[in-house]
């Protein structure tokens, strides 16, 4: 811990920064949610719903929890909805991932968006519905260039979107990029136009646009 004057020390937030919080886990059954190990580790307190649970128990375990994650695998939630009016201030995260090579950076993804939105419900005492829809979105990515390095992609406003096509080169070869079924599609389009230049190259197209591309600082 750091000292401060006057004798006052820094809050430690490497131990346990989320200790206090409780997290309702509607996992597969037997299981614990990838999401849920995170935010364990950050020091929540997760409650693992038993298999048999009715839809009236987890509404009770909701009303006193700050947090409720469920799984696609798992039916027997009551839905964000009913969870919300029984606590207003309930964070309700949607994992829409099944198991498979996507699914840590789905947990992940979700983890933070559950912190975030925890955060504004500190502050507004109003909860919400948080899911990992962005795992796999082409236009939040970071792509190759042809040097091995790395070019990371933020375009999640239309403008920036648009810019991005422009400054691509692929504007007419883009179809509808707000279907998620089409991302896959896009993302092997992205990127095989970043392996086309250099870093340098790429940061030359970008720069001063709004097309929210900027480099990745290389690993130490």
């Amino acid at each position: 811990m750091s000292a401060l004057q006057g004798g006052a020390r820094l809050p430690d937030l490497t131990t346990a920064p989320l200790k206090g919080l409780r997290v309702v886990d509607l996992a597969p059954p037997g299981d614990t949610s990838l999401c849920g190990v995170l935010l364990a580790g950050l020091g929540a307190e997760i409650v693992r719903v038993d298999r048999f649970a009715d839809a009236e128990s987890v509404l009770e375990l909701a009303a006193g929890a700050d947090a409720l994650v469920e799984s696609p695998a798992d039916a027997r939630g009551p839905g964000p909805e009913r969870c919300l009016a029984r606590n207003p201030r309930l964070v309700y995260g949607r994992t829409t991932m099944a198991p498979g090579p996507d699914e840590p950076a789905a947990a992940l993804h979700l983890a933070v968006a559950v912190l975030a939105a925890l955060a504004q419900a500190a502050r507004t005492g109003e909860g919400g519905v948080v899911d990992d829809t962005l795992v796999g979105c082409p236009f939040y990515a970071v792509y190759r260039t042809a040097d091995g390095h790395r070019m990371a992609v933020r375009a999640l406003e239309t403008d920036c979107y648009r810019e991005l096509v422009r400054l691509l080169g692929v504007w007419e070869m883009v179809p509808d990029h707000r279907d998620p079924s089409v991302w896959a599609e896009l993302r092997r389009l992205f990127t095989g136009v970043f392996r086309t230049r250099t870093r340098q190259e790429w940061c030359e197209v970008f720069d001063g646009t709004d097309a929210c591309v900027s480099p990745v600082p290389p690993f130490e």
